[in-house]
């Protein structure tokens, strides 16, 4: 499965299936998404869809994302930092321009529910452009940095 992760052609060429190792891996990440859910909906003892609403889906995606794909540290870091930026919002809602607490019927006004929909959006799209290792690689940068301050340049 690393070989398929990391050099798909490689992997193939020692004879490794693409396919049959990704329908593989998507298979068994299903299973345990559905065995994830089963017992949620067991513990919880009720299940409705409206459980799960979009923001907290794109919350989520945003910490994996921002944090790191691929490290503990990441994930740690992007939840950290994404679940920051709601509490922010919301407090310092009213010295936003053009942001209400609520929709309201006059003018053009975004709802904090909607300003953080389009902060986690925006970044996302350049976390994934600029930073693609997200806010763990660049604390290892920085710290790799400073360790040898006087060295580098």
């Amino acid at each position: 499965m690393q070989a398929v992760r990391d050099q798909d052609v490689a992997a193939e060429v020692i004879g490794v299936s693409l396919a049959r190792t990704k329908v593989g891996a998507f298979i068994v990440s299903s299973a345990l998404a559905a065995v994830a859910g089963a017992l949620f909906g067991a513990y919880q003892q009720f299940v409705q869809p409206d459980a799960w609403d979009l923001l907290l889906s794109i919350q989520y995606i945003a910490i994996i994302i921002v944090g790191g794909v691929g490290t503990v540290f990441g994930s740690i870091v992007g939840a950290l930092f994404v679940g920051a930026i709601p509490e922010l919002v919301d407090r310092y809602s009213k010295h936003i321009p053009l942001v209400a607490k609520t929709a309201s019927g006059s003018g053009f006004h975004l709802t904090v529910f909607q300003l953080n929909q389009i902060i986690f959006g925006l970044l996302i799209v350049v976390f994934l452009v600029l930073e693609p290792r997200g806010l763990a690689a660049l604390w290892l940068r920085i710290k790799a940095y400073v360790k040898a301050w006087p060295f580098s340049y």
